[in-house]
């Protein structure tokens, strides 16, 4: 038989909680398996605990009860079939969780939250009874909750260990160049974006061609003060660069070496005509 532990204060409507619980029955059935329920008893139970005692009863599921009142609780939980009156609700929980299901069965907490917040006072007791739960190796769930389940890593526990958080990215350094005098290193340029370099090279006098590639201006910069010649600027692709038409003048070339040509042309006619 599977063991089904419903703690907590919370509430949840009838018709849901209905439904909830004859899924539980009809996987069961399915499963040609059985259940049965460990609830705590109290006093003064909310509208979910007679909803929940009353579809006990009326579905003759076998159920004991648990707690500090559970000798004198209210008289909803009269069919209980045994009684565990005790102040450590968590440690009596899992000691049965440990001891009543037989070998191959399970055990499950169905927990009731109050609130959605899991600092909520009102939930305090029944975080440190699943804790207590979670810790011996059981399962929680919540019933309040479409049954989600409930575990340490979610943080959803006190003492649930702290995940590890990758060290956040180096924030990029403002474009504006507070102090254009200021020598930048290879490692803190590369760390900056295109726009950041070439504010710093605009305030330290280095321009360069459209499209020049960010290296070419960190080198520009690094070598600034060494009288080394500007260096030829790379560009990010040659096809981007259209080839224009070569300029001509009433039908005569501009090429440098088309004028040489004319020049020499011309002191060679100039000579022969000298010669006559």
């Amino acid at each position: 038989m599977t063991m089904y532990v419903v703690l907590g204060d919370g509430e949840m409507p009838a018709a849901d909680l209905k439904a909830t619980l004859d899924d539980l029955e009809n996987q069961a059935v399915e499963d040609s398996a059985t259940f049965w329920m460990l609830v705590k008893a109290t006093s003064e139970p909310t509208a979910t605990d007679r909803a929940l005692l009353a579809w006990l009863t009326a579905h003759e599921c076998y159920y004991e009860t648990v707690g500090p009142e559970a000798n004198s609780a209210h008289e909803i939980y009269k069919g209980t079939q045994e009684k565990h009156n005790v102040k450590g609700v968590g440690a009596k929980v899992v000691q049965l969780m440990q001891e009543k299901p037989e070998d191959g069965e399970e055990a499950f907490l169905l927990a009731l939250f109050a609130s959605d917040d899991p600092e909520d006072p009102a939930d305090a007791e029944l975080y440190a009874n699943l804790e207590l739960v979670l810790q011996a190796g059981f399962k929680v769930m919540a019933l309040n909750d479409g049954l989600a389940e409930i575990n340490l890593a979610e943080g959803e526990v006190e003492g649930a260990p702290p995940e590890e958080q990758p060290d956040a990215a180096p924030e990029p350094e403002d474009a504006t160049v507070s102090d254009p005098a200021e020598d930048y290193t290879r490692e803190q340029m590369e760390a900056m974006d295109n726009e950041q370099v070439k504010a710093i090279c605009a305030a330290a006098g280095i321009e360069m061609p459209p499209r020049t590639r960010m290296p070419t201006y960190i080198n520009a910069y690094l070598n600034r003060d060494k009288g080394d010649p500007t260096p030829v600027a790379e560009v990010e692709s040659v096809a981007e660069i259209e080839e224009e038409p070569e300029a001509t003048t009433n039908g005569s070339s501009h090429d440098p070496f088309d004028i040489v040509k004319g020049v020499l042309r011309s002191i060679g006619e100039a000579l022969i005509a000298a010669s006559k």
